[in-house]
């Protein structure tokens, strides 16, 4: 009868004698060099432990975005469209991928959506909006908008009961600085809502603006399809859910609306500023020349402008 202890000591033995002529073929030769081979092996098998994982994980081939992203795991989705985190095979680094769903692969408005998302996402810089890094295609020919993976939403932040007072300044000033530099490329973000606000990765006192498929220039009327699929009502401009183009204060509306939502859900006992309430106030005025003209007014009036 074989002892169990001698059957490992054996398998231990095995996986040894292969660790050493693997490591063999992958070693550096001469001062730290490492040959065209050596990166060819070294490459076949970072591509064998990646797919190996994909299995142990989900039991299915694990999927290659542009032979250089894995897909890590689902971070959110609607109706139409998925995203999920991706990590860079050679850096490590974890992304977001925002797709359409594969039952709406052949979807032109969709598909629309995701394009002009991507092109306006690629022209914005800013510490306040989520960036876009490239447009993609996947396999099945749908694009993807490989993006800056931010945190949690601010609409996840308080169903987990983490909406503080202290937070609600902070948010207000993140999207007002984000909605400033929008005017200056004469743009308008048109949906504005708790769920297109995250949390930046790095810092928490950080949000940033994230979702770009309704941005439009100034005025533009939206066409109706887009209104019918997209956008969020209970955070829209009046002036907008009519059909008439937004401007400024369309998307200044929409803040005072999550303004409003955040006084609403934010941890009780806590004290909020009064300036809040009358900021909330004074960006949700029926009539868009009743509000503030622009961003940077209310940066300045209710001084929530940076130190």
């Amino acid at each position: 009868m074989s002892n169990p202890a001698d059957a490992d000591h054996c398998r231990e033995k095995e996986i040894a004698a292969r660790f050493r002529a693997l490591w063999d073929v992958l070693r550096p030769t001469g001062e730290g060099t490492v040959d065209e081979f050596r990166s060819l092996m070294r490459d076949r098998i970072r591509d064998a432990l990646d797919r190996g994982a994909g299995k142990v994980i989900d039991g299915q081939e694990v999927e290659f975005i542009a032979n250089t992203f894995v897909i890590d795991h689902l971070i959110a989705e609607n109706t139409a469209t998925q995203v999920h985190a991706v990590r860079h095979r050679d850096t490590g680094k974890i992304h977001a991928l925002k797709c359409a769903k594969p039952e709406c692969h052949s979807d032109p408005i969709i598909r629309d959506f995701l394009l002009r998302e991507a092109e306006i996402g690629l022209t914005l810089c800013h510490p306040h909006i989520i960036r876009t890094h490239m447009l993609l295609r996947l396999q099945d020919g749908r694009p993807a908008i490989l993006m800056e993976k931010g945190g949690l939403s601010l609409s996840a932040r308080a169903g987990q009961g983490l909406l503080s007072a202290r937070m609600i300044p902070e948010v207000v000033r993140g999207v007002l600085l984000a909605l400033d530099h929008l005017s200056r490329v004469d743009r308008v973000h048109a949906d504005i809502s708790p769920g297109n606000i995250l949390v930046a990765a790095e810092d928490p006192s950080i949000w940033k603006l994230c979702d770009f498929g309704l941005c439009r220039r100034q005025g533009e009327r939206l066409p109706l399809d887009d209104l019918a699929r997209a956008g969020t009502d209970a955070f829209q401009a009046p002036e907008q859910a009519s059909g008439v183009g937004p401007d400024q204060r369309s998307d200044l509306y929409s803040l005072g609306r999550v303004l409003q939502w955040m006084l609403d859900k934010h941890t009780q006992g806590e004290p909020v500023d009064d300036g809040l309430r009358r900021l909330a106030a004074h960006l949700t005025m029926a009539r868009p020349d009743d509000r503030p003209e622009h961003a940077q007014a209310c940066l300045e009036r209710y001084g929530l402008s940076p130190l």
